[in-house]
């Protein structure tokens, strides 16, 4: 590891000492499953992880002599454990401890980097919540495109043609407000199947979980929960009752002027997305 670009917990795993460390570990407990299966005596085994030491330096120095690191691992160990060394490394290659050592350290560095994520995207939720209707520039091919907002991202999924969503979009201006629009005319399959909704998600490079389906009809609500996405019913069309039993429904509301945006993104937040 680089040292000005690593942080300390995450050097602590991949420096010497703990690579060390972690081959210690897993010949004793390879060495523990022989003595369950009576190979190995029971007291050994408490007196190895008494006496066992690591001194990286003597491990080096005796390397420098034998040229070969496993052994020279094992003889400084033999020092400090005496002749119940000869219980370590049975049946075993470098390979064996190596990349089971190996294995553990990538666990305890994807935990970091686990945690690091969480907290990554707690602060871009945050953050895009607090900048939601901050103008930025549109990116497109190398050059500025028309402004859009930081924090909300907007799809249309639409069943019409090609040419009813330009004369739409002619008539409302919809596009100046969109980020992008899918359509079966894309090659994916409409509603009630989930693509149009995943496609959607994809273009924008929002998680399908964090995304909110505004819908009109069952069959996009049905679309949205195979998306594992949580949804707002409009009742334009149908009445409440026919969407009451969804179970990914944040709300049912007669028009958008009705929307909490900030509330639904709470609630989108704590609500768990059903199954698909």
């Amino acid at each position: 590891m680089i040292s000005r670009y690593t942080r300390p917990e995450m050097g602590r795993i991949w420096s010497e000492e703990n690579s060390f460390q972690k081959w210690l570990d897993v010949e004793i407990l390879a060495a523990e499953g022989l003595a369950r299966m009576g190979r190995v005596p029971q007291a050994a085994i408490s007196r190895i992880r008494r006496k066992a030491r690591l001194n990286v330096k003597r491990i080096r120095a005796i390397e420098a002599e034998v040229k070969h690191e496993t052994i020279a691992f094992l003889s400084a160990i033999a020092e400090t454990i005496g002749d119940d060394a000869r219980y370590l490394h049975v049946g075993m290659t470098s390979s064996d401890v190596m990349d089971t050592a190996l294995a553990i350290q990538f666990k305890e560095a994807s935990t970091i980097l686990e945690q690091d994520i969480k907290d990554l995207m707690s602060v871009l939720r945050r953050q895009a919540r607090k900048y939601k209707w901050t103008v930025m520039i549109g990116r497109t091919h190398g050059v500025h495109a028309e402004p859009i907002t930081f924090g909300l991202k907007l799809a249309i999924c639409t069943a019409s043609t090609p040419e009813n969503m330009a004369l739409a979009f002619d008539r409302f201006g919809l596009d100046r407000h969109m980020d992008t629009v899918v359509s079966p005319a894309d090659g994916v399959r409409g509603k009630p199947h989930p693509d149009i909704f995943l496609e959607a998600a994809r273009r924008l490079g929002v998680p399908p979980e964090q995304c909110i389906v505004f819908e009109d009809a069952p069959l996009g609500i049905e679309a949205a929960r195979r998306a594992r996405m949580m949804a707002v019913a409009l009742t334009t069309s149908l009445p409440r009752e026919e969407f009451v039993a969804c179970d990914n429904i944040l709300g049912i509301v007669s028009d958008l002027t009705e929307v909490d945006v900030d509330a639904l993104l709470r609630d989108a937040k704590n609500k768990e997305t059903p199954d698909a």
